[in-house]
């Protein structure tokens, strides 16, 4: 089961293929190179010469080598990169959280849903409408008002037993059952008591029926999602002037120690540029030492990983950040926290720093967004799309071999389909829709790039429609490393998916996509020439 390899290794099937074309790739030059060592040796020692075994040695590399890279690459071309988190062993705070109280069921009377107190329409007429009033103290006494809009009312029965929720929950009723038999909620044990709710008539004429509502009310709601930026350091990535040689290269953290190389005292140009080195405190620096020139690099950030994290009453995307070396290398990530914020405090604006949800504007883009070739992942937001809450993601170039990132070349990607297209997104629905953390059944991904879905209220029947759906998967995507390596992993793009089933209100969360690592798998031969005889001679040991 591919979901099950992707879930339990946290790598995708392309990074898990090249992963493990690296170590066979390092077993064979690791052999080589002490074949052609001990050829050396022998010859050295005046065993023989040898250079036809050396030979033979370097073709049968070459043969094995340019071998296992084509299959590598062909592999590669066709495995999968994205990579997902599926759902835990138990279901926690830590794994997701809710939208709360975006469409919530609702027990109104039709008497306090118009201005004029009557009772002369039925439940259905109250598509849209709000509180108007506590008639004569009866069961609305008792509960919550909805201080929003009433929506989509309609008659079950009209007596009922309802059990309250608890002060402190999200929910308004526990679960609620009526005198014809039909239950809205798992019926059991009421901590707070029952309450009986009977309609009645007015003047033997009208009806004051009790109706099931949706309640659409932003008073205590966490229905907000951040459209701020979350982007990786990338303007760390500077290089003073001076020349391309490799002769000795040094790594000095300053974190730990200011140890000036030896080499820096050839020259008092190179003793300078210590000197202003050695004054800025960065981290990790990489010295370039040649004839001619010292080269200072500093690495940028690319994203590592991402997450979705409700803080306070506001989702945030959440990436991990690693520092990216030469030939695609990252080195360790670390997570950069998304900065908080009250959407009601002065100066946060809705539409520039968060996007509010509503009845008619709760719907969210599915889509799997990667970068050019060429291209690396920096970072992620969401941003509104007429009433469409979309997800987008920066692509920086970058040059392979040194790791070098143009940060002024960064552009943001995203798929702008909408339903007024020629070919509109298609609408994932969700049919009685429960709570899926009651799922007994492992939940796989059911959407399609291109696609959109409704934040909506959850089932009548299963739940009294108490809850928001789908709920969003908050645990952490970073990609695992094969075992004995270290680093991160390169990623060039990302999306948003539905984990879910029927009868499921199901999860909405994030993938990434590893990069394509296909064009750089390439095998090169080793140096066709053997060693010069001449040269080795003042290597040559002293044989006692």
């Amino acid at each position: 089961d591919e979901d099950s390899d992707v879930c339990d290794l946290q790598m995708s099937p392309h990074q898990l293929i090249y992963d493990m074309y690296n170590t066979i790739a390092l077993t064979e030059i690791k052999g080589y190179a002490m074949m052609q060592f001990s050829w050396m040796l022998l010859r050295i020692y005046g065993r023989g010469n040898f250079t036809q075994e050396a030979s033979l040695t370097r073709q049968r590399y070459s043969e094995r080598t340019g071998q296992t890279a084509t299959a590598a690459r062909s592999a590669l071309a066709m495995s999968k990169r994205d990579l997902y988190r599926c759902d835990p062993p138990v279901h926690t705070s830590a794994t997701y959280a809710e939208v709360t109280r975006l469409l919530q069921g609702y027990v109104e009377n039709e008497v306090d849903m118009n201005s004029d107190g009557t009772c002369k329409e039925n439940c259905a007429f109250y598509t849209l409408t709000e509180n108007h009033g506590c008639y004569s103290d009866q069961f609305c006494e008792k509960q919550e008002k909805c201080k929003g809009r009433i929506i989509d009312c309609q008659y079950l029965d009209s007596d009922m037993w309802v059990c309250p929720a608890s002060r402190h929950s999200q929910r308004r009723y526990e679960w609620i059952e009526y005198e014809n038999g039909r239950t809205l909620g798992r019926v059991g044990s009421c901590r707070l008591g029952t309450t009986k709710v009977d309609s009645w008539w007015r003047w033997l004429f009208w009806h004051c029926s009790y109706c099931m509502c949706l309640c659409d009310d932003a008073t205590g709601s966490h229905r907000f999602f951040s459209l701020r930026e979350a982007t990786s350091d990338i303007d760390n990535n500077k290089s003073t002037p001076g020349g391309d040689g490799h002769l000795l290269t040094a790594r000095i953290a300053f974190v730990y120690a200011r140890t000036k190389p030896a080499w820096l005292n050839v020259s008092s140009v190179y003793e300078k540029r210590w000197q202003i080195v050695n004054s800025m405190g960065a981290g990790d620096l990489l010295f370039t030492h040649s004839r001619t020139a010292l080269t200072l690099n500093l690495s940028s950030r690319v994203v590592t990983g991402m997450r979705l994290v409700k803080l306070g009453k506001v989702f945030h995307i959440q990436i991990y950040q690693g520092k990216l070396v030469e030939r695609g290398f990252v080195e360790s990530s670390e997570e950069v926290l998304a900065q908080a914020f009250d959407p009601e405090h002065a100066g946060v604006l809705e539409g520039v720093d968060y996007h509010t949800l509503t009845y008619e504007r709760r719907a969210i883009d599915l889509d799997e967004l990667d970068s050019p070739s060429g291209h690396v992942l920096t970072g992620a937001r969401f941003r509104m799309i007429g009433a469409h809450l979309h997800f987008e993601i920066r692509a920086t170039p970058f040059n392979y071999t040194t790791g070098k990132l143009h940060p002024e070349k960064s552009q943001w990607i995203s798929n702008d389909n909408t339903e007024g297209s020629h070919t509109p997104r298609s609408r994932l629905e969700l049919y009685k829709p429960d709570l899926p953390t009651r799922s007994h059944t492992v939940l796989h991904i059911d959407s399609q790039h291109d696609q959109y879905i409704e934040f909506t209220h959850s089932d009548f029947d299963a739940d009294a429609a108490q809850s928001t759906v789908p709920f969003i998967d908050v645990q952490p995507v970073v990609p695992s490393k094969a075992l004995n390596t270290k680093g991160a992993t390169l990623l060039s793009g990302a999306g948003l998916y539905h984990r879910g089933a029927r009868g499921s209100g199901g999860f909405i969360g994030v993938k990434v996509i590893t990069y394509d690592y296909s064009k750089h798998v390439k095998a090169e031969p080793p140096p066709s020439e053997f060693v010069d005889e001449s040269e080795t001679t003042e290597f040559v040991p002293i044989v006692n």
